[in-house]
Parts: C-alpha cells; structure tokens; sequence
C-alpha cells in the first residue's frame, strides 16, 4: 500500500475541485454536531465535500452537496448514491470492493482506490493526493485511542492515511477552537491529561 498511501499512485483526482479545501464527512455519532458548528466556515469557504460510508446520509440531511462520496454503497441510502458527483469504492487486499455490486445494479459509475484499511483510510489517501488547500473532518477522532481500538491491521493503514494528509489535515473543533487545540496538544506533550 506504500505506493498508494504515501506516492498516490493509483488514486483517483476529484474532479472539479481545484485548492478549495475539503469536508471530509463520516458518519460518526458527533459529525451532525460538528457540520453545525463548521456552518458559518462552510459558508464562507465553500469546500468541497467528501463524505465517508453513512456520512453521504449525514451530509445530505445537512443539505450539503456530495462531491464525492468514498465508500461501501451498501451503508448509504439510494438517495445519496444518486446525490453524489462522483464515487469511489475500495478495493481491499482480498480484491472484495464492498458496495460495488449495489453500485453495478444501479449503474453507477465508479471509481476505485486499492489498499487495505476503511473507507475512511482511502477518502484521506484520496484527499491527501488531491490540490486541497485543507482536509477538514466532520466526525473523526485522532487520539491514540481510537487507533488502538481499530486492531492491529488497521492500524497502520489509520495512521499512514493521516500522515500522508501531513498539516493539511484539521478535526473540526481545532478549525473552531484553535486556541484551545494548541493548549491541550501542548498538554498532552506535557505529559498532562485532557
């Protein structure tokens, strides 16, 4: 995956995107709440929104656009698959592309992203390899925990996805609270505790 992740060979441009900077939207319990906080920066930076498995349901329901949609078809409703732009599916070392017989049946066109990880992993490698001013995400948590509880071989495919995205890459509440961010980044270094 080290060509893939890290060179960009083999990932898919997002069209029409120019350097505007991306939404990267999951469907995780708090990426509602955090497409409510980013509304005033949407409105004046017009990103350009990915969204990730579920959060294709996510991001419509906070009337976004789909300029893409990154993922397994088969967690997003048919009104997102026909929403979005343009769609990418993964293809996992076992060759197994989840959602793409749903995409078939429909006739979606699709693109696709080989390597191992999530839908999330290929949706950064995809944003990490594109002219993006900033990746900011919706719904994405960046603490040791989380990288822990993906298990073992996700790890790796977690951690190289985020760093191929380099300082690009803003959680939404370090785009709102960037003071507070820096302190309990420099805290965490510290040795201190959130």
């Amino acid at each position: 995956d080290g060509a893939t992740v890290l060179r960009g060979e083999g990932v898919p441009q997002l069209h029409e995107l120019g350097n505007r900077p991306i939404l990267l939207v999951t469907d995780a319990s708090d990426a509602a709440g955090d497409l409510r906080a980013l509304a005033r920066w949407r409105a004046e930076a017009a990103p350009y929104v990915v969204a990730v498995d579920g959060g294709a349901d996510v991001a419509l329901k906070a009337h976004l656009t789909l300029d893409a949609v990154i993922g397994d078809a088969e967690l997003m409703s048919e009104k997102a698959i026909r929403k979005a732009r343009s769609f990418i599916v993964r293809v996992g070392g076992d060759g197994l592309a989840p959602g793409s017989e749903r995409l078939d049946r429909m006739g979606i066109v699709y693109d696709s992203v080989a390597m191992s990880g999530t839908s999330l992993d290929a949706a950064m490698v995809v944003a990490a390899h594109s002219d993006a001013s900033a990746v900011v995400t919706a719904g994405v948590s960046y603490g040791e925990a989380e990288l822990v509880d993906a298990g073992r071989s996700l790890v790796a495919p977690a951690f190289f996805s985020r760093l191929a995205c380099g300082s690009r890459l803003i959680g939404a509440h370090d785009l709102l609270y960037p003071i507070t961010s820096l302190f309990t980044s420099l805290s965490h270094l510290a040795g201190g505790t959130q």
